[in-house]
């Protein structure tokens, strides 16, 4: 009997993500997860949290996955935003400046 090798968490959340098709949801079901990792380190990030919820914009109430939820609640900002990036390209030059930002005053 073969055994299937189980993925890392954050393949496995890739994974899942790339089955969202409207952008609008992605942003929805990942802004909770920023939130609460900018919250964490204990900065203000408006901009990067404002940028996202202009995307989000009217997006219909839709079907959490509580699975999913909890692979992202366990990733750190940077693995969420990367989420972003490779999903959608314009955010890129976006996403960068922002993270720049918070890196920026993480050094202070």
């Amino acid at each position: 009997m073969l055994l299937k090798a189980k993925q890392p968490k954050s393949k496995r959340s890739a994974d899942v993500v790339s089955f969202v098709k409207d952008l609008g949801t992605l942003l929805a079901t990942l802004l909770p997860h920023v939130r609460l990792c900018v919250e964490k380190v204990g900065f203000e990030a408006n901009e990067l949290i404002e940028m996202i919820q202009g995307e989000v914009g009217e997006v219909q109430s839709f079907q959490r996955n509580t699975n999913l939820d909890h692979i992202l609640g366990q990733m750190p900002l940077s693995a969420l935003l990367g989420l972003i990036s490779t999903r959608e390209e314009r955010f890129q030059p976006l996403l960068s400046e922002q993270v720049e930002f918070l890196r920026q005053r993480l050094k202070r």
